[in-house]
This record gives structure tokens, sequence and C-alpha cells, in this order.
């Protein structure tokens, strides 16, 4: 009993490292490359206004487009490290994540819903990457998100209303959904895609509680 609760506490305290060390990683990207990037696309927009060579303001209108693509990418990827909104809820983190990326989210809780941090932490990195699937291949507009524990067993589905796409011909860890299956098997869960051509794509989720 002993050596089992040492492993337990042990795992508790990498886990809690992890976290930290994720959390101290967003807050550096924040406050210095994030401001640098800032500062880069303010600096190329002011200057622009300040000369008349051609070339020169088309240089430097280049220079602020890639800075600003390059600050939405650090702003997305310090989400990635750290969502703002998680501790006040898994609901309210998603909503929140697809407003930044432009896609309309709805999120249903069936009843008193009770999970702990780990499944928490694992929900939200598949909705997160789910979100960006929608995103960057589906060509979606609206995810319908649904979470409910029936019987101990937690289900959770995104549903969405992008093109979908032929199971058979996609690779699975082109769209994260390898890492995706990976993670809630560790978990003694099931996971399974329902998709079909110009009809959206389904993620079913069941896990044991």
């Amino acid at each position: 009993g002993t050596t089992i609760q040492r492993i337990q506490l042990v795992e508790k305290e990498r886990k809690y490292v992890v976290v930290a060390e994720r959390n101290r990683l967003a807050r550096d990207l924040h406050d210095s490359v994030k401001q640098l990037l800032f500062s880069i696309m303010l600096t190329a927009k002011g200057t622009l206004n300040m000369t008349q060579d051609r070339e020169l303001q088309e240089m430097l209108s280049y220079i602020g487009e890639l800075s600003q693509e390059a600050l939405q990418e650090m702003t997305l990827l310090i989400w990635q490290l750290r969502p703002e909104g998680l501790e006040k809820g898994l609901a309210e983190a998603i909503q929140n994540y697809g407003k930044l990326l432009g896609v309309q989210v709805e999120v249903r809780i069936d009843g008193m819903v009770s999970i702990g941090d780990e499944i928490e932490e694992v929900l939200w990195r598949i909705s997160q990457e789910a979100l960006h699937n929608c995103k960057k291949h589906a060509s979606c507009e609206k995810v319908h998100i649904l979470l409910k524990i029936e019987n101990n067993q937690l289900h959770f589905y995104i549903e969405d209303n992008g093109i979908g796409f032929i199971q058979e011909q996609v690779r699975e860890s082109a769209l994260g959904l390898k890492s995706m299956k990976e993670r809630i098997q560790l978990m003694k869960g099931s996971f399974q895609i329902i998709t079909e051509l110009k009809k959206g794509t389904k993620i079913e989720i069941q896990l044991p509680i």
C-alpha cells in the first residue's frame, strides 16, 4: 500500500511540475516574444507613413503583415500552453478558444457533471485539436459539444457542420487524431470518428469515471 501511495504521489508531483513549467513558458512567451512582435508590427506601420519610397513602403507593409501573423500564431501557442478560462470551467475555455479561432462553439453540459483535473485536461486538449481541425481543414462555421455522465460513463461529443472527409483516405496523424485516440485509450476509454464527405464530422468519446 505504501509503495502504491508513493508512486501516486510521485506521479502527482510530476504532473504539477509539467503544468507549472507550461504556465511559466506561457508567461515568458507573453511577456517577451509576444510584446516584441507587437512592437515590430507597430514600428513597421508607423514608419510606413514616414516615407514616400514605394519599394520601401511595400517592404514595411510586408513586415507589418508578417509580424501580425506571427503575433496571432504566438497567441494561439500561448493558449495551447495555458488556456485562459480553464480554471473557470471547461465549457468557458472551449468557447473562448473557439472565439479566438473564429469558430462558433455551443457547449452543452447535461446535469451535474463533476470530473477530475486529468480528464478535464484531456477533454480540453481534444477539443482544442478538434476546433483547430475545423478551422484549418473542415471549413466549418459551427461546432456543437455535449458532455454528460450516465451509468459511471462520461460521454463527450464534438460535432461540426464542415465538409467532412473520406475516413479511409485521411491519415490520422495529419489531423492530430492519432494523439487524441491514444490519450483516450490510455484512460481505458473509447474514441470514434463518424464522418462523411460534405456532411460534417462527429467525434464520440466515452470514458469510465
